[in-house]
């Protein structure tokens, strides 16, 4: 290289560089988790939290008469078990 020259690389339209991130092309680029309220029943009206990670219902709670209550258990179930999941991870 001439003296005074500087290559730089670019991957994905982003400048690489120390600290970059670059996401990598997934097929799973859309993985997430998804909280809902189901309607079991509308005779009365009642409903259940579910969470879903990449298409797949991975917690349901149980079955309440109000859907916001249903998303809010749903979450905080979501919340409890990563808690738990990654408290463990990082004492092991």
């Amino acid at each position: 290289m001439t003296p005074g020259m500087t290559t730089t690389l670019h991957i994905g339209g982003q400048e690489v560089r120390k600290g970059v991130r670059i996401s990598y092309g997934s097929n799973r680029e859309t993985i997430r988790f998804t909280i809902q309220s189901v309607c079991v029943s509308t005779d009365p009206f009642t409903w259940r939290g579910e969470v879903s990670f990449a298409g797949t219902t991975i917690l349901t709670t149980e079955v309440v008469e109000d859907h916001n209550v249903a998303g809010r258990q749903a979450e905080a179930a979501l919340t409890e078990r990563l808690t738990h999941l990654f408290s463990n991870a990082m004492t092991q």
